[in-house]
């Protein structure tokens, strides 16, 4: 097994992640995303295993399909209180 390398903010995009800083900070602090080990006084880092853990988890996840609104597809000025 390879052992793992510190990936950089840029890395990640290359993996093709696209959350800015704020959205990884918020998705670490709830546990939806791998936190960052700090690597230097100015530097963090990613774990590539646990980067490609949590693709693979993603990938593995079911996907269902979004249900469609059974709400009435009525024009707005049809509907009631809309005014004709």
């Amino acid at each position: 097994m390879e052992s793992p390398r510190f990936l950089s903010f840029k890395d990640l995009k290359r993996y093709g992640i696209a959350y800015c800083d704020m959205q990884l900070r918020r998705k670490e602090s709830d546990g939806s995303f791998p936190h960052r080990v700090k690597i230097g006084k100015n530097r963090c880092a990613w774990l590539s295993n646990e980067i490609e853990a949590w693709i693979a988890a993603l990938a593995a996840a079911p996907r269902g399909r979004k249900q469609v609104s059974k709400r009435s597809h009525r024009p707005r000025s049809a509907q009631p209180g809309m005014g004709a």
